[in-house]
Parts: C-alpha cells; structure tokens; sequence
C-alpha cells in the first residue's frame, strides 16, 4: 500500500489533472498494479485545501515491494514526476508514505500490549542502570546493575532491608532471578 499526498496549485490544477490522467493509464497496466487513483480532498471544518491549492491523494496497491519499484522506475512515473517539477504544479513537496495490509482488532489489540511491555521494560531498565545507595549503619554503599543486564523482558527491580543492617537488591526477569546482591553490616 503506497499513499502519495500532492498539494496542487490550484492554477495548475488542469495540468495536474491531465498528467494524473497519463500516469494512471500507465500504472494500471504495470504488472502487480492491484488499485491505482487519486482522490480530491473534500471541504469540511478541518480541509488541507483552500482557495490556492487543492489537495489529492494518491493510493496505491501493487502485489510485491519489486513491483511498486518498477513502476517508481517507469517511464511513465519518472515522466509524472518530471512534469510536477518543471511545470511547478506543486505548493509543497509531496509526501509518500508505505503501509502494510489493513490491521484487524486482534492486530491492533497485540501491538498495544507489545508497546506497553517494550515501555514496562524501559522503565524497569532504566532503574536497572540508575546507581542503588544503601544506607548501611554507619556508611553508604552504592551498588550499581551489572553491564549488560538492562535487557527485554526484565520485569521488577526491589530492595528488601533485613534483620541487622542485612540489604538485598534483586532484579527478576520472566523465568527467573538475573541479578542479586546481597550485603550484610
């Protein structure tokens, strides 16, 4: 799925509309082409659009990323591309964009868990690297994560004073304990 975002300016909107009307023609025939059209923004509260420009997207579905390059290599499309430049029919650059096929719920509801777990793990990571100062009886002992144990997955990081000055900092992962210390006074 490619989408392509063109700002045109609106005296140059006939010409835009012609080489659009060119390159489709081509497109549509290039091997894997499975959707190829431009569509014109419509007016409501929030438009891109105004009275110097109008805005077009074009969307596209090719079978394979070794098609879509083909086509961006066509004639046809090195052409389209040329005429935007050298007639200026743009205001801006355009914008190009890749997306994969739609994402279900299940898709989406997966993602969500995975970004908050990659967020938990920072978190705890961060922790991980931070010095630890325990105040034993009469001075402070700074103990610090091990290099290289800020990895995935790690999960809780906690510090348990004991009986007679006795300190244990301990970080676990899933499936078990990474890294533990223990110091008595």
């Amino acid at each position: 799925h490619v989408c392509a975002a063109f700002n045109v300016d609106n005296e140059r909107l006939p010409d835009f509309c012609e080489a659009a009307c060119r390159l489709i023609a081509h497109a549509k025939a290039d091997a894997g082409c499975m959707r190829f059209d431009f569509q014109q923004e419509l007016g409501w509260e929030r438009q891109v659009s105004s009275e110097e420009h109008s805005l077009f997207m074009l969307r596209q579905e090719w079978a394979c990323s070794q098609d879509v390059q083909a086509h961006v290599q066509s004639a046809a499309a090195q052409r389209f591309d040329s005429c935007l430049v050298d007639e200026q029919m743009l205001v801006c650059a355009p914008s190009l964009s890749l997306f994969g096929p739609p994402l279900r719920d299940e898709d989406l509801a997966a993602m969500a868990a995975e970004n908050r777990a990659a967020r938990e793990s920072e978190a705890v990571c961060a922790m991980c690297q931070a010095s630890l100062v325990v105040q034993m009886a009469h001075a402070p002992l700074v103990l610090q994560a091990a290099h290289g144990f800020h990895g995935r997955g790690a999960v809780a990081l906690g510090i348990r004073m004991g009986p007679l000055g006795c300190c244990s900092a301990r970080a676990a992962k899933r499936g078990g304990v990474v890294l533990e210390i223990l110091v008595s006074g």
